[in-house]
Formats: C-alpha cells, structure tokens, sequence
C-alpha cells in the first residue's frame, strides 16, 4: 500500500454533483485535494482523479467536453499509473452510452449501456441504504448509501460488487486503473470512508 497522504487528488467539477461532501470525506481520510473546474496541467500532474455526480448523463458530458476534461481523461486513462474513481453518475460516465440520453457518447472505457430501472415494477430512484455482495470480508454484505434511476448491468468481467434492487445489478467496478462506485462511499458513514481509502491506497501506483 501507498502513503495516501502524498497523493495528488483532483476532484473534477463539471457543473453537476455533490463536490462539497466528496471533497469533506477526502479530509476525513486524510486525503488532500483540489478542485478542478476546467482543464489544466493540476488535473494531468494528479495520480488521482474523481469524477462524482448527481445528475443526467447528458448534462454530465456536456460538463466534461466543454470543460476540457474528456479530452485529458483519455489522457489520463492511458497513463496505467494514475487511478480514476468515478461515484455515481460519474461511474456511469465511463460507459459507452444510457438509456437517460439517446445520442450521447461517454467517455466509453467500459463498452456497455446504462440501464433504467423499470418504474412499473419498483420505486425509482433507487434512495437509500442497500446491501452490496464483494469479494472482500469486510465489505461483503455491508450497507452502502444509493441514489440513482440507472444502473449498469451485471458483468463478471468488471463487477467488483454487485446490489439487488429487483434485478443484480453492477454497485462498483474496475477495471484496469478505472474504479467506479455507483453508491456513494463519501455518504456511507465510516465504512464508506474505509472503502474510498482502501480504493485508492490498493490502486495507486
């Protein structure tokens, strides 16, 4: 593991999302940080980038392509050395497309389409504390803090855990230096806090 303290940390704010509670977590486990409203060379010299977000996957692209992020995002993304985390929408940005916003292209790491929760069957959004299934005794079978109306379809290839909500569903994923969370590991109480230090001290190389 990594000394967490002397990682660079750039929080991307794209016009969308809960940046004042992602970045207050941070705090909490020590992680020092700076946030980002358009691209610069402090978003490329971090070995850390967050992507969070509440909001649609429309408004969340326009965000980063008119901000300049995207472009340094694939940047970054080469880079096997730098990690990307990625909460909530900004989980779901990493996919090729969502059911939300026809037409629109994500950043496409992941190669598959953003579902929406059926409303005739359950309640959407999806609000609330529900119980993730991971390779890992500690978090295994712990409640995490969800809110969303999509979800990314279970895959063994990437799922690093999986939630039921009337189907199985995707909660978090990697896959090479990308990790996303579709819960909110900064409103998920200590645990959630363990599990973002965890994150970054296990991926960072």
């Amino acid at each position: 593991m990594v000394d967490i303290s002397k990682a660079k940390v750039a929080v991307l704010d794209y016009g969308v999302g809960n940046i004042a509670s992602i970045v207050n977590a941070l705090n909490m486990i020590e992680l020092k940080s700076s946030v980002m409203s358009s691209a610069s060379d402090d978003v490329l010299e971090a070995n850390v980038v967050i992507i969070p977000g509440v909001g649609s996957f429309h408004n969340g692209m326009v965000g980063l392509n008119e901000r300049g992020f995207s472009k340094q995002l694939q940047s970054i993304y080469k880079d096997q050395s730098k990690l990307i985390i990625g909460i909530c929408l900004g989980m779901q940005l990493f996919c090729r497309e969502s059911e939300e916003s026809p037409g629109i292209s994500g950043l496409s790491w992941i190669d598959e389409k953003v579902k929406r929760f059926d409303s005739n069957v359950l309640k959407v959004p999806h609000i609330g504390w529900n119980k993730i299934i991971m390779n890992n005794k500690k978090y295994n079978n712990q409640y995490f803090y969800f809110v969303h109306s999509y979800y990314l379809p279970f895959k063994e290839n990437y799922s690093l855990s999986t939630t039921q909500y009337g189907i199985e569903f995707t909660s978090s994923f990697e896959y090479e230096n990308i990790v996303g969370f579709q819960f909110h590991p900064e409103k998920s109480q200590n645990l959630g806090l363990d599990l973002l230090k965890y994150t970054v001290e296990t991926r960072l190389c």
